[in-house]
C-alpha cells in the first residue's frame, strides 16, 4: 500500500533587501547601546547611579528641584540666589555626588572671570565682589528682589486658597489687603496679579470691577 505523505510547504526565503534592512536596524541599536555605555564610562565613578546608596533618592529629587530653580532663575531675570540654591542642593552631604547643572557652571565661570580682576580692599572690594556675584546692580538688589517675589507669590497662593474656600474675589482681595497692611485694595490686586504671573498663571482679565 502506497502512503502519501502531505507535502511540506516550502518556506519562503526572505529577500536580500529585507535582510539588509534588519541588519541596519540591529546595527543602529548596537550603536546606541555602545554610545550609552561610552557616555556612562565618562561619568566619574563616584557620580554613577548606585542603588545601594540611600542618598540616590535625594539626588533624583534634587535634579527635579534644580530644573525648577533654573526656571525661577530665568524668570527673575537672572537672580543669582537661585543659582546658589541649586549649588547648595547639589553639594548637600545627604545627596549622592552629582555634577552641577550647566547653567550653574556657566554662572560660576562668569563670576570667576570677574573675581580674578578683584583689587582694593574694605568696602570697595566688598561692593566689587557683590557686583561680580550679581547680587547688586544699580537700583536693584537680589535679596530685595527675592523677598518681593516671595511676597507676591504668597499673596497669589493665599488669594487662590481663599477663593477655593468659597470667598468672593472681593472678599479675598480684602483679606490680602489687610494681611499686607495696604491702604487700598488696588495694591492687593496688583500684588496678587504679580504673584500669579510669577507662578506662570494664565493672565486673568481685569478684575477691577469685582
Amino acid at each position: 500500500m502506497e502512503v502519501h505523505l502531505p507535502k511540506q510547504k516550502r518556506r519562503k526565503q526572505p529577500n536580500q533587501k529585507f535582510i539588509e534592512e534588519k541588519a541596519i536596524e540591529i546595527q543602529s541599536i548596537l550603536d546606541e547601546i555602545g554610545a550609552a555605555l561610552e557616555q556612562d564610562a565618562q561619568v566619574p565613578s563616584n557620580q554613577r547611579f548606585n542603588a545601594d546608596d540611600p542618598r540616590e533618592g535625594a539626588r533624583l529629587t534634587v535634579k527635579s528641584a534644580c530644573v525648577a530653580a533654573e526656571q525661577r532663575y530665568h524668570r527673575s531675570g537672572g537672580n543669582p540666589r537661585h543659582v546658589w540654591e541649586a549649588i547648595h542642593m547639589c553639594t548637600h552631604p545627604d545627596v549622592a555626588p552629582m555634577m552641577l547643572p550647566f547653567w550653574c557652571t556657566a554662572y560660576l565661570h562668569q563670576v570667576a572671570n570677574g573675581l580674578l580682576d578683584a583689587a582694593g580692599d574694605g568696602e570697595k572690594l566688598t561692593a566689587f565682589i557683590a557686583r561680580e556675584l550679581g547680587f547688586i546692580k544699580p537700583g536693584w538688589s537680589a535679596i530685595k528682589d527675592s523677598a518681593a517675589r516671595s511676597r507676591a507669590t504668597a499673596a497669589a497662593l493665599l488669594f487662590e486658597q481663599l477663593c477655593w474656600e468659597g470667598k468672593t474675589t472681593a472678599e479675598a482681595y480684602e483679606i490680602v489687603r489687610e494681611k499686607e497692611h495696604y491702604a487700598e485694595v488696588v495694591s492687593a490686586r496688583n500684588l496678587v496679579k504679580k504673584g500669579k504671573a510669577m507662578l506662570a498663571y494664565v493672565p486673568l482679565p481685569d478684575e477691577a470691577n469685582d
